[in-house]
């Protein structure tokens, strides 16, 4: 049959979709989250797990679910920090990028110091789904020296072929300058691509890679460095020349608005690379460090901000932590994790839409209820755009600073209901459910303002 889906222009609300997850006593689950292009897979970070290795170790570990058309099932077992040298303190899902399709998987350790690796030089280990199981690609990626921190800023092309890896902590190019890298899968291990990609001019104290963003096809980077020039930060965007096989800089920098705003404390390109989201939790348009979102799109030689600032609600809300696009980039997430809307510094995430003009608030503010849990540390839109993530990893639902992650719909459809009518394509067999007439539009199926409509006949 053929379908057509008609998209009315407001949306009424913003659901929850499946249970509150939860990570067990400690784990600080939910710092980092990350969704697949068509939200039914997701994997989620716990970098305060001890996974039955050394109580209170903080070893860390990820967990990939995927939606089974009613709630969230784990897919395999956790995938935990320890390995083979038990390593404590490594701290294993500080991040986390998944693939497009949800089949590959990088981990960060924040703190890695295993086997060719020293304390705090921080590393990647990258794994792929084989239908039952997470099996480790290739070799670790370790960071360059002790405290690099390799991994704070960690980004999957969509293949999940390419990987960057932000080392704030990297001293090459002077104390703190920071560097990222990125590599390749050439079918056996991973191997770096282009020069190491240093802290501007070789300045200390930027912390270059606090912050990476790859386009879908790894050719795009974007790279944060918040602490740049007293704090006013600094993204700068690079695109691969496989003639040179080196990272050339594209466009003009993209400076903070002032000092002391953290520009680049977080980034997020579009599947193309066009379209550039950049957080500043520090700016104080609204209140002292209530924080601030700018867009950016490529014009052919520069960067150029669309739309104005998005500030945050008020004062210390550091609104800008995480910021997260649509594949499309006319969706965009924005979290404000001491946001006291739900509770006292429980945080808060917003969704706005770009209409060709202006970037528009579309539903209410995604609040968290729980104390202290810094709701939109982890954050992440699906590329449809009709999904999104929320890590809060100081959350104690599920005993002492469990964390919690949640996800939520935009559109009023569900993971994996291509067709929009509410049920899963599993369920009803999309798309070849030709026995079925038509689809009922009610508020009970599609509240959100999405009307289904099916040809009589196949064709």
């Amino acid at each position: 049959t053929g379908k057509r889906s008609m998209k009315m222009s407001t949306i009424s609300s913003i659901t929850q979709i499946g249970a509150d997850i939860y990570g067990a006593t400690e784990d600080i689950s939910g710092q980092s989250v990350s969704m697949s292009t068509d939200g039914t897979r997701m994997a989620v970070g716990a970098w305060g797990a001890w996974g039955g290795h050394i109580p209170r170790s903080s070893t860390g570990l990820i967990r990939i679910f995927e939606w089974n058309g009613s709630g969230w099932s784990q897919m395999g077992v956790d995938i935990s920090g320890a390995g083979n040298d038990n390593r404590r303190q490594g701290h294993a899902g500080y991040t986390v990028s998944l693939s497009g399709d949800g089949t590959r998987v990088a981990m960060g350790y924040l703190r890695y110091g295993g086997s060719g690796a020293t304390y705090k030089s921080g590393g990647v280990k990258l794994f792929e789904w084989d239908g039952s199981a997470w099996n480790q690609m290739g070799s670790d990626i370790t960071g360059e020296h002790p405290q690099d921190y390799a991994s704070t800023g960690l980004s999957l092309s969509s293949d999940g072929l390419r990987v960057a890896i932000g080392a704030p902590g990297n001293d090459d190019g002077g104390n703190d300058a920071g560097h990222t890298r990125v590599y390749e899968w050439d079918g056996s291990d991973w191997n770096q691509i282009g020069a190491d990609i240093d802290g501007q001019f070789y300045r200390s104290g930027d912390k270059a890679g606090t912050s990476v963003s790859l386009s879908s096809d790894g050719s795009i980077l974007a790279v944060g460095s918040p602490w740049d020039s007293f704090m006013t930060g600094q993204t700068r965007v690079y695109q691969w020349n496989p003639s040179s096989l080196s990272w050339d800089q594209r466009g003009a920098w993209i400076n903070g608005e002032s000092r002391w705003t953290k520009s680049g404390e977080s980034v997020s390109l579009s599947a193309d690379g066009s379209i550039l989201a950049v957080g500043a939790p520090e700016n104080s348009g609204n209140g002292t460090k209530s924080g601030s979102a700018r867009v950016y799109q490529w014009d052919g030689s520069n960067y150029i901000q669309i739309g104005t600032d998005l500030d945050g609600e008020t004062s210390n809300d550091q609104f800008g932590t995480r910021v997260s696009l649509s594949a499309d980039g006319t969706r965009l997430a924005v979290s404000a994790i001491w946001n006291d809307g739900g509770a006292n510094n429980a945080g808060h995430v917003r969704i706005f839409d770009w209409d060709g003009t202006a970037w528009n608030q579309i539903g209410s503010d995604v609040d968290a209820t729980d104390p202290e849990s810094r709701s939109g540390t982890g954050l992440s839109m699906a590329g449809n755009g009709d999904f999104f993530a929320i890590g809060a990893p100081y959350d104690d639902g599920g005993g002492y600073l469990s964390g919690a992650t949640r996800t939520f719909s935009v559109t009023g459809i569900i993971p994996g209901d291509t067709d929009g009518d509410g049920v899963a394509d599993a369920s009803d067999n999309y798309p070849n459910d030709i026995t079925r007439a038509y689809d009922t539009f009610s508020p009970s199926e599609n509240s959100f303002g999405t009307a289904m409509f099916e040809d009589l006949y196949p064709h």
